[in-house]
C-alpha cells in the first residue's frame, strides 16, 4: 500500500528577487559601494547648501519673530502706530514694495 503526497501548487518565491538578477560588472556599477560618481559628489553639496540656506532662513524668521515680539510688547500705547509697522514689515517679507 503507498501513501500519496497531497497536490501542492507551485508558489513564487517570497522575498527580495534581486538576488536571483545578475549582477552588473564592477566597471558598470554606480552604486555608492563601486565608488562616487561626480552626480553623486554634486548632489551631497547641493543638499549641505540647501541645509545652510535653510538653517539661515529659519534663524532670520526666529529673529523676525523676536522683533515683532519686542515691537508690541513696547510700552507705548499706541496699538494703531504698532500694528502699521507690522503690517509693513509683513508685506515686505512677502517680497511687495510700499509706496
Amino acid at each position: 500500500m503507498f501513501i500519496r503526497r497531497p497536490f501542492r501548487e507551485y508558489k513564487q518565491p517570497s522575498g527580495d528577487l534581486r538576488l536571483l538578477l545578475r549582477r552588473p560588472a564592477v566597471e558598470e556599477c554606480f552604486c555608492i559601494e563601486h565608488g562616487p560618481t561626480a552626480e553623486l559628489a554634486y548632489m551631497r553639496h547641493i543638499y549641505h547648501k540647501d541645509e545652510q540656506l535653510y538653517d539661515k532662513l529659519q534663524r532670520t524668521r526666529d529673529i523676525m519673530a523676536h522683533r515683532a515680539n519686542s515691537i508690541i510688547d513696547h510700552p507705548c500705547p499706541d496699538i494703531d502706530t504698532k500694528m502699521d509697522v507690522l503690517y509693513a514689515l509683513d508685506y515686505l517679507k512677502r517680497g511687495k514694495f510700499l509706496r
